[in-house]
């Protein structure tokens, strides 16, 4: 009886101890999964990521829009005020087979054409041309370049209206390059002038005119440079430099 009763007492410890053991186990097991888990968040966290495009705010989209809306006011001010000017003019050609250093000349000889075309004398051509004006009174007084109506046999001012008005040339100083014309009209939009001295390099400016002959055309920029010179377009050069 007491043998029995030795062996199941050892028996029962060894059960506790085992079951003691086996729950110190699984403690373990968790601490070790939860510190797993926890190393994977903290990895998952430090993964870098693509930053998001800067978002533009209330405030600087109001600043921007007011910007835009500068430049709307000028040109729609200032457009009406800016003409085209068709300008017709006759040029002489001497040879319209080509020049003295005409390579097919030098390689036929100078009497080549002749002996096929018969006598060949200068010719006249006519050559159509566009530039822009700026109306500076209401009655038709109009601001340009001298290149521009040098040499017109006639010239034609465009209004906004897609009216077609002859012009006159009133005064023209080929040394600075411009010149006056005059078309008979009346309450035309005006370009308000301004003083250049006041001008700041780096200041915003727009361009308005008839570039490649497109017309009105708009464009915007700032004044790179005063007082350029030595550009080859006019005998007294002091221009503004845009890069409109």
């Amino acid at each position: 009886m007491t043998r029995f009763n030795r062996t199941s007492l050892l028996t029962t410890l060894i059960l506790i101890v085992g079951f003691i053991g086996g729950i110190l186990f699984l403690t373990s097991l968790g601490s070790t999964s939860t510190d797993i888990g926890t190393n994977t968040n903290f990895q998952t966290k430090n993964v870098q990521t693509e930053a998001p495009p800067p978002k533009v705010t209330v405030q600087g989209k109001e600043l921007l829009d007011q910007f835009s809306a500068a430049f709307e006011a000028a040109a729609d001010k200032v457009n009406p005020s800016v003409v085209p000017i068709f300008s017709e003019q006759v040029r002489t050609v001497e040879n319209p087979f080509g020049s003295q250093d005409d390579p097919l000349r030098q390689f036929f000889g100078p009497n080549f054409f002749r002996h096929f075309f018969g006598q060949q004398g200068p010719e006249k051509q006519t050559i159509h041309a566009l530039g822009s004006g700026v109306i500076v009174t209401p009655d038709g007084y109009i601001l340009t370049n001298n290149h521009v109506v040098q040499g017109g046999r006639k010239l034609t001012v465009v209004l906004q209206d897609k009216s077609k008005h002859t012009a006159k040339v009133v005064g023209t100083d080929p040394q600075t390059d411009v010149a006056v014309i005059k078309i008979d009209a009346k309450n035309l939009p005006v370009a308000t002038l301004g003083n250049s001295d006041g001008v700041r390099v780096g200041e915003w400016v727009i361009a308005v005119g008839n570039p490649f002959q497109l017309m009105h055309t708009v464009t915007a920029g700032i004044i790179s440079a005063k007082g350029r010179s030595s550009v080859n377009l006019a005998e007294y050069e002091d221009f503004i430099q845009t890069d409109a």
